[in-house]
């Protein structure tokens, strides 16, 4: 496995009106590497993945792709 960083999210946030849905969430992802999300019902997971597909747009935050800008809003 390298070092590589495939997938990086910083500070993403997606609020639906007050409902914050998503707050300053921050990963990578190396090459070869498996990522998965976990947690209750409601607790963000689809709504992340949504803001890193670009799906949705994230209140703030920014997700790079092979280190090129894909999703941003700040």
């Amino acid at each position: 496995m390298t070092d590589e960083k495939v997938i990086i999210a910083e500070n993403l946030t997606k609020r639906f009106g007050s409902f914050v849905a998503t707050d300053h969430i921050s990963f990578s992802v190396r090459r070869g590497e498996i990522f998965g999300f976990l947690g209750a019902n409601g607790a963000g997971k689809t709504t992340a993945f949504n803001c890193i597909t670009g799906v949705y747009e994230p209140t703030n935050g920014l997700v790079k792709f092979l280190d090129e800008p894909m999703v941003r809003n700040h």
